[in-house]
Order: C-alpha cells, then structure tokens, then sequence
C-alpha cells in the first residue's frame, strides 16, 4: 500500500514561507510588506511576524523608500542586507578555475583564478582557500563572520550526496572528497554540483530561461554535457559527464565515433589544427581556452572551414538528444558554454530541433542561450542553498500555506533542506547582481 506523506510541520512551511520571501525581496528590492504580501499569499501578520525575524536575523533590513506620500505614513520597503550571508564558490572546470566570495545581493567581495591548476591537489586548492579567507577576514573593510557555506561546480563525473569529484576531468582529480576537506577546513556545510546542474539552475532561476515543467540544458565547452529537469526535478545523469561524452554518433575510420570526438571544444580546436588539442593531456586544455575564443571569432567572421566544422558539432550534438525530446517533450531547451558565441553552432541545433519536431509534430521547444558563466552559475546555485533555498527532499517548494491553517502549530524539528542542483564564459562582467540580465 503506497505511504501517504507526512504533513508538513508548522517549522517546515514556516521555512518555506521565509525562503519566498527573501526570494521576492531579491526580485524586487524596496518592496512593501502589503505587496509582499499580496504576491506571495500570506496575511500581513504572519508576514510581518516572518519578516521581523528576517530582520533580527541580519538578513534583511527596512529603509524608507524615496518617495514619500504627501499624507499618511512613510513609504517603508524591505531590502536584502549585503552581508546578511557570504558564500565561498569555486568554479572548477576544463575551461576556467576561478573563486569567488558573495554576499547575499550576489556582489562579489573577492574574486580570483586558482593557481597551480590542473596539478594542484585537492588539498593544496582548499588549503589556499583557506587561507584566503583568513588573510580577508583580518582587513577592516570586509566582514566575513557569516560565511554560511562553499558551493562547488566542477566538470566531469561526481558523486553529489557524498560531495565526491569522482572524475574531475578539467583538474584531474579521482575520488576527491571535497565537501570533507572544505567542511574540515572552513567548518561550513558544502554543495557540490556538477556544472550543466549549476548552470541549468542558474539560468531557470535568475537567467532568461523559466521554470517549465521539462528543461533540458546543453552544455558544450571543452566538453559536453547535459541536464534535464522534470517537473522540478533534476537528473542524476549529470553528475556522469563521461555518459553523456560518450554516447555513440556514428563511425569514425576504424573506431566508433563518440559524441566527444566531433562536438566538443576540444573535438572542434583538434580538427581546427590547435596543437594542444592534439596532445590530449589535462594539462593541455590551459592552452585550448585560449584558442577556442579565436575559434569562435573565425566561425562567426565566415571562414569556410570553421562554420563547416562548427556546424557539424551543433548538429550531432542535437541529433544525439532528439530522443530525450521526443521522450520528455521540454518545453524550453538552453544551450550553454562556450560553443554558443558561435552562431554556425546554435544554427546547426536550431534547424535540426525544427526538422525533427515539424516531421514528428512534438511541439517544438523555445530555445535559449544561456548567458550565465561557470563562476556566477556557481555563485546563484550557492546562494540559492544557503539563502534562497525553495527545495525540501528535492522537490521544489509548494505555494506558501497560511500559518493560520498549519495543523499543529507547536510542532518542531529541524528542516530537511537539499540542494536540487543550480564568464560568461568570454568574461562575466556583465552579471554582477542578482537578477535576470542579457547581453
């Protein structure tokens, strides 16, 4: 006989509750608690019961707005405090190793490259780490006591719930236990997401893309990978991008020809002529992040063979999912990572999604371009744990629910809170606060 599910406590939706309200404060900063209220379902009671220890807990603050109405009371308006929490985000990838520290508004304290990589140990990258957060908290500019976590967005094959880069294909590590050495390090929890999750949660939550019942995210850099999120839900096949780089397109001379070998960053740069392509090597991909920008540029410009070779990797690329969309029927596909600046690429996956869903009728999806890169993809996914966090047991939150209507109001207990995992990629200057953004 199927379990029905337990009620949820009066701590549990009162958390939830707390969560869309800093959410709606991030979406619109100055709003007032009657359209707080209103926008969210709550009663100005409850709502101002809520808010008032949102302020006590030094996560929000209330200013006057500047207008004020001729009679009657001060427009008052509710604001998210900068320093109301501060996240670590490291963004470890084939194309880029880079750090950052936010606070709640999504402006960055800090921001550096990690040096040493790939090479470095695990252990050396949290090692230096930590001590850049020590060397910080000694300047009297930045205040640093409300660290509340690490959020980690790595390429290759991961083990999220134990916090695990099985494979971190970009630095070259195996079995690393990440979220143990940051937690024994800093003694705050971590999140540790693979980068198409990252990205995918960065671009539904805060980038152009919605939050449809079905999403699918492609991701091509230097690699390939993919994220699909169901009905609030996403995919463990993510965390494996060597599944996903390996998956069968054809026959090469004598071998089969995988998914890798034709439209990846390093598929395009090898058959491009880039001498570091060829070699292969981990350390070889710090030469192909240069090389790919000018790949790009080459396409865009016209050359014959870059727009052919370009292209080509689009159209596999969309050939090897159009089985998901036949399956799943996304409503929105992004296309994400460095290959998209190419417009030969994203013209190649854009015809071959129309021929297929016009020959088969699947409703064609909207496609979308993410903008959002690996280091600010990181930094929402780490804001959205550890402040803005609507996910209790993997499920996206439900509509807040009036406290008056909870069923027993002096129930307690600690909520069950996970992370349903969330430059760009030729600079992320663009995207410094918390918002939607084009460029």
């Amino acid at each position: 006989m199927p379990q029905v599910p337990a009620s949820p406590t009066s701590l549990q939706i009162r958390n939830l509750n707390r969560s869309r309200i800093l959410t709606e404060i991030r979406r619109v900063p100055g709003v007032s608690r009657s359209q707080l209220a209103k926008k969210i379902g709550l009663t100005e009671a409850s709502l101002s019961r809520i808010t008032r220890d949102l302020i006590a807990d030094g996560l929000i603050a209330e200013r006057e707005g500047a207008a004020r109405p001729i009679r009657g009371r001060p427009n008052v308006g509710l604001w998210l405090r900068a320093d109301g929490v501060h996240v670590l985000c490291v963004a470890l990838t084939a194309y880029e190793h880079k750090f950052s520290i936010v606070g709640s508004t999504g402006e960055r304290v800090v921001e550096g490259s990690i040096p040493g990589l790939p090479g470095a140990t695990a252990e050396a990258v949290v090692d230096h780490l930590r001590d850049q957060i020590v060397a910080l908290r000694k300047r009297p500019d930045i205040n640093l006591d409300r660290l509340s976590g690490v959020a980690i967005s790595i390429s290759g094959d991961i083990d999220a719930q134990r916090r695990i880069a099985v494979s971190a294909s970009g630095v070259g590590w195996s079995d690393s236990p990440l979220g143990q050495l940051f937690e024994d390090a800093l003694h705050v929890p971590v999140v540790l997401q693979s980068v198409s999750n990252a990205l995918h949660i960065a671009e539904v939550r805060y980038g152009e893309g919605q939050a449809p019942p079905h999403s699918l995210l492609l991701h091509a850099g230097l690699g390939i990978s993919a994220s699909l999120m169901s009905n609030g839900m996403l995919s463990a096949g993510a965390e494996h991008e060597s599944g996903i780089e390996q998956i069968l397109v054809g026959r090469g001379p004598g071998d089969p020809l995988r998914l890798t070998d034709v439209s990846s960053g390093r598929a395009i740069l090898h058959r491009l002529g880039h001498p570091s392509a060829i070699d292969g090597s981990v350390t070889a991909d710090v030469g192909l992040h240069l090389g790919l920008p000018h790949a790009v540029r080459q396409a865009n410009a016209g050359d014959p063979n870059a727009v052919a070779i370009f292209a080509e990797a689009g159209h596999r690329l969309v050939q090897s999912f159009l089985g998901v969309v036949a399956l799943v029927h996304p409503e929105q596909i992004i296309l994400a990572g460095p290959l998209t600046a190419a417009r030969p690429f994203v013209d190649a996956i854009r015809t071959g999604l129309r021929e297929f869903t016009r020959s088969t009728r699947i409703p064609e999806p909207a496609i979308i371009v993410g903008r959002t890169g690996y280091l600010r993809a990181t930094e929402l996914t780490g804001l959205d744990r550890f402040l803005f966090s609507q996910v209790a047991d993997g499920h996206v939150a439900p509509r807040p629910v009036p406290e008056a209507m909870t069923p027993d109001p002096t129930a307690s207990g600690a909520m069950d809170v996970r992370q349903v995992p969330a430059s760009p990629y030729l600079e992320d200057a663009v995207s410094r606060g918390i918002g939607r953004h084009s460029g």
